[in-house]
């Protein structure tokens, strides 16, 4: 019962972004799915400004490309990388 309330709540606060005003407004309230360009510089700044970490990439995500959330270079991963904010 526990392990499902968790997921419940995680999957509540998970959004699918795509622009960076999305990401920040997502990690903010919880998880954000995001494409990245898997680069370190970047990173860097989406933590230095949001706090946000990326957290895993879900296997089970569907493959997907497109421009980094944050900086508009191509996603690396050929998949959704999930942030969140670190406390």
């Amino acid at each position: 019962m526990l392990a499902q309330r968790a997921a419940d709540f995680r999957d509540d606060h998970t959004a699918v972004v795509n622009s960076w005003a999305e990401f920040t407004a997502a990690v903010a309230a919880g998880w954000a799915l995001a494409l990245h360009c898997g680069g370190q510089a970047c990173e860097e700044e989406i933590k230095a400004e949001t706090t946000a970490t990326p957290r895993c990439i879900p296997l089970d995500g569907p493959p997907e490309h497109g421009p980094c959330a944050r900086c508009g270079k191509a996603s690396s991963y050929g998949k959704r990388v999930m942030f969140a904010r670190a406390y």
